[in-house]
């Protein structure tokens, strides 16, 4: 019998299994990016807006905290198929408005991926305004606020 590396093995079980799952699930299993490191699997995370137009999220939010950050943005973004759209973020309080399409689109509390430390807290002090948490999770959310780098 053909010896097969553990690692290898461990990585074609968590393949198989995954694959036995709904996309649903798939999707919920895979989210975190935990899974995805350890196997070493190159996931997307498509957005779809307005229909049928997708974009990949990390580009998209990439391009909430460069709104947040009040850096130039681009006046196109390419969408998941190749497709080049003209597109508007703005920042409203909390949240980015995105317009393409003849739409306008609300993300609240995108404001929060922004680099920047102080506006960081000063958008999440809106966020707790507008949302109750519970002790144990405002301290959570106050950690990942007060983070210098939120990666």
């Amino acid at each position: 019998m053909p010896k097969i590396d553990p690692a290898k093995l461990s990585r074609f079980r968590a393949l198989f299994t995954l694959g036995r799952l709904s996309p649903t699930m798939q999707s919920d299993v895979l989210s975190d990016g935990t899974i995805a490191k350890r196997l070493k699997l190159s996931v997307s995370n498509p957005v779809t807006l307005a229909g049928s137009i997708t974009f990949d999220r990390t580009e998209l939010f990439e391009l909430f905290q460069k709104a947040a950050d009040a850096q130039e943005l681009p006046a196109q973004i390419e969408d998941t198929k190749g497709t080049r759209h003209p597109i508007r973020i703005e920042i409203d309080g909390d949240a980015a408005i995105v317009t393409f399409a003849g739409k306008a689109i609300r993300f609240p509390q995108a404001a929060l991926l922004t680099s920047n430390v102080e506006k960081r807290r000063a958008t999440a002090d809106i966020c707790l305004a507008q949302h109750i948490l519970t002790i144990e999770n405002r301290r959570e959310f106050e950690a990942l606020v007060n983070k210098k780098d939120r990666g």
